[in-house]
């Protein structure tokens, strides 16, 4: 069963295309120090990064949009810019208001 992505906003000011999520329930992960830690808002990032390539990737954020963590979360991938896409492989499908997205690709 997915967990929920609730958009909240498109963030400005970053390269490429950024959105906060309320994520349901929160993304659990072990971090390098095998600590566990929980994000109940993530930005995703989609950017063609110059001489790497296109990259999606997932940070812990606060539910404005500040990024408390760099490091990229489960869901996070190279080779495509697909907030969706993203969020499916950490376990979610969007939602925007009152309705859930299971397209995929976008």
């Amino acid at each position: 069963m997915l967990g929920k992505a609730h958009f909240i906003k498109d963030m400005e000011g970053m390269r490429g295309k950024a959105s906060v999520y309320r994520l349901d329930p929160p993304l659990v992960e072990e971090d390098w120090e095998e600590k566990e830690k929980g994000a109940q808002f993530v930005v995703v990032s989609a950017f063609d990064v110059p001489f790497s390539g296109p990259e999606t990737y997932i940070f812990q954020a606060d539910e404005d949009g500040e990024i408390l963590n760099w490091s990229e979360m489960g869901g996070s991938f190279k080779g495509g810019l697909s907030h969706v896409d993203a969020l499916e492989g950490a376990g979610y499908t969007i939602c925007e208001e009152t309705a859930c997205s299971t397209e995929t690709g976008s």
